[in-house]
């Protein structure tokens, strides 16, 4: 969620999000033949605004990384 309004203290969240370690954000990009490269980003408003990928976080785990090489495209990571 994101806060519309000023944050009255620190340990009030400006922006939270529930990462999923199985889960590639816009994942679909991976099947689609005619991308040659992936952008691979951190969160999905990123991937949303350059079409690409996201991991959903700051940290990209085994099995993402193995779902990404199994495509035959070229990873691009931002």
């Amino acid at each position: 969620a994101r806060l519309t309004r000023n944050v009255k203290n620190d340990k009030e969240p400006k922006y939270y999000i529930n990462n999923q370690s199985k889960f590639l954000f816009g994942a679909e990009y991976l099947e689609r033949e005619y991308r040659k490269k992936i952008i691979l980003v951190e969160g999905p408003l990123d991937a949303i605004a350059l079409s690409g990928v996201a991991v959903m976080g700051n940290e990209i785990t085994d099995k993402q990384i193995k779902w990404l090489n199994s495509t035959d495209k070229e990873i691009v990571v931002f």
